[in-house]
């Protein structure tokens, strides 16, 4: 006797709810690749956020020393807004409030001035300190600090170090 195959009929076998299931599966992994997709956005975003409140903070930083090497190596009459070195660069720690135009953050910009000290002798520099704290969206703390060496010479001679001497010839 010969027993009918589910080939031979020409019939296959019931087979309920495997479409159902396979379905439910795809959608499942589906719904993980977009938490994980969200996920990624959120900490994209974030770190884009953070890097322009870092460059904001770079920028201050760089404007307040730029500003502090603008001085002319003149004193000031009196009455007069000429910057020179002893005015704009007395030995002093100062802080202040730093807000940016479509900033979501206040920047908080320390400037801390100290003499090189030259034993029996008139400082011819000052170390510069600038330090610009914040708060980013997380409520985490940013810190950025510059340090530079400011020297007593006039920047209008700044270039004179390119400069070469003349020639002068033997006679």
């Amino acid at each position: 006797m010969k027993h009918a195959t589910p080939f031979s009929t020409g019939r296959l076998p019931r087979q309920r709810g495997v479409t159902l299931i396979e379905a439910l599966v795809a959608l499942m992994v589906m719904s993980f690749g977009m938490v994980a997709l969200v996920g990624l956005l959120a900490t994209l975003r974030r770190g884009g956020d953070v890097a322009k409140q870092r460059s904001e903070a770079m920028r201050i930083a760089q404007a307040d020393l730029a500003s502090l090497r603008a001085f002319a190596d003149l004193k000031r009459p009196n009455g007069s807004t000429t910057p020179d070195y002893d005015t704009d660069l007395a030995v002093s720690e100062l802080a202040w409030n730093a807000a940016v135009a479509n900033g979501n953050t206040t920047f908080t910009v320390t400037r801390k001035v100290t003499p090189v000290i030259n034993v029996g002798a008139e400082p011819q520099a000052r170390t510069v300190d600038v330090t610009v704290d914040w708060l980013d969206r997380a409520g985490e703390q940013g810190k950025l600090r510059l340090s530079s060496v400011i020297s007593r010479t006039d920047p209008a001679f700044s270039g004179a170090a390119a400069i070469t001497p003349p020639v002068i010839g033997l006679r």
